[in-house]
């Protein structure tokens, strides 16, 4: 009995259909001896999987990866997938598949004749995130990320992930967000996203991050709402003081990051002010030139540590319809990650 899975659940290994509690994998498994496999999860929402093209492409790259044969094709997979679920009857939930190079003698390079792969896959039940959590958001921690160089590959040996999320869990957080050579790369199990300026930004898509599934759909959404999408190297510095942090998985979906270390993102005070001179051109046209300062804190009252300080000239237009003014301006003392100029426009703003 495995406490939290009812046993009569139905799972699929090497061709059978079988109760949970009675699906067996061999002691000399090369998933079980050297975490050497890939795995695939996939949400699915009231039974239709969720962009399962894009997680069957990233399955195919990860056994390519590794050289693990494919034990099915893409019809062979989509398949499985749907007996899998008819097996269940679970509307909203989770499957889990899983590719292992299979069993062998006990040897650190590949078999040789290759051996048959172990597929074994599984579903869950699952819950989305409800609106409280969404409105909420989630705790997190930053750490250093210590993993391999390959996180690209969606593999089975997740033991560097498994301590991340436990340092987490530890220092009583929902997250983690890691950090190589003072560059953000992800969390354990999902992609972090920094707003800045109106940005959204994430980290390149390289081997130091896995692809999630949501990072394509989320950059169409932003395409779509004409939100400027960028995807680069975030130093340290930038994820701590972003306007907004998020996470993205396929578990946790969308969800903001509220604390990193204890500390709000965004912070809890604010001040700001402007000091202007307007020059009446026309009856009609008028330029102010300008310098505005202000911070944010973590703290309930500003503690005027980190003023920011810009300067700029605007252009002021009455119309019709009240005054229009477009401003540009640029930061008087820029920190890494802060944007080099602003444009702003306006409607019904007195001279």
């Amino acid at each position: 009995m495995i406490p939290g899975v009812p046993g009569e659940s139905q799972v699929y290994l090497n061709g059978e259909f079988l109760r949970v509690d009675e699906a067996k994998v061999s002691v000399l498994d090369r998933g079980f001896i050297f975490g050497d496999g890939i795995y695939e999860v996939v949400p699915v929402y009231q039974g239709n999987a969720f962009r399962m093209a894009e997680h069957l492409d990233r399955l195919d790259r990860s056994l390519a990866a590794l050289r693990i044969a494919q034990p099915f094709d893409r019809s062979g997979w989509i398949d499985l997938i749907r007996q899998l679920l008819d097996r269940t009857r679970l509307d909203t939930c989770i499957v889990y598949l899983q590719v292992t190079r299979g069993v062998a003698k006990r040897d650190h390079p590949f078999p040789s004749p290759a051996v048959c792969p172990t597929v074994f896959g599984m579903v869950s039940a699952w819950t989305p995130p409800s609106a409280a959590q969404r409105a909420q958001g989630l705790g997190a921690i930053s750490i250093p990320d210590e993993r391999w160089l390959h996180c690209e590959i969606k593999s089975v040996s997740l033991l560097g992930n498994v301590l991340a999320r436990q340092a987490a869990a530890d220092a009583g957080a929902l997250e983690c967000i890691q950090f190589r050579d003072g560059f953000m790369t992800e969390g354990p199990s999902s992609n972090v996203w920094v707003v800045r300026g109106g940005r959204l930004l994430g980290a390149p898509l390289d081997n130091r991050i896995l692809e999630g599934i949501r990072v394509g759909l989320i950059e169409d959404l932003c395409r779509r709402a004409d939100v400027p999408y960028e995807l680069r190297p975030i130093l340290r510095e930038e994820v701590l003081s972003a306007d907004e942090v998020l996470v993205s998985s396929a578990t946790k979906e969308v969800l903001p990051v509220a604390r990193i270390d204890g500390k709000p993102v965004g912070g809890l005070s604010w001040f700001e002010t402007s000091l202007e001179l307007r020059y009446q051109v026309t009856d009609t046209v008028g330029i102010v030139p300008f310098v505005d300062a202000g911070t944010v804190s973590e703290k309930q009252f500003p503690d005027f540590s980190d003023v920011k300080v810009g300067a700029g000239v605007g252009l002021r237009y009455v119309t019709p319809f009240g005054p229009l003014r477009i401003d540009a301006a640029v930061p008087l003392n820029r920190d890494p990650g802060d944007p080099r100029f602003g444009i702003y426009a306006g409607i019904g703003q007195a001279f």
